[in-house]
């Protein structure tokens, strides 16, 4: 296993790929429209669908903001 592997599996976070798929349908918006609203590369926002990778805080806050979605934490 490979050390990306080991940290996919570690520091992994498929809920929110869960989360985005939802977002996106919710809002009828596509990775396309994410990306340009956001300014991270479609293939970046493609990849956070597809959970193959996972945002940063900052991509996340933007995503979040793009998508006309607000967070709570408790």
């Amino acid at each position: 296993m490979t050390q990306y592997q080991i940290d996919r599996e570690k520091y992994g976070v498929p809920w929110f790929m869960n989360w985005f798929r939802q977002a996106l349908g919710e809002t009828r918006m596509t990775v396309d429209q994410v990306a340009e609203a956001t300014g991270i590369t479609p293939s970046t926002v493609m990849g956070y669908r597809t959970g193959v990778r996972n945002p940063t805080l900052r991509n996340f806050l933007l995503i979040i903001e793009a998508l006309g979605k607000t967070i709570e934490i408790k």
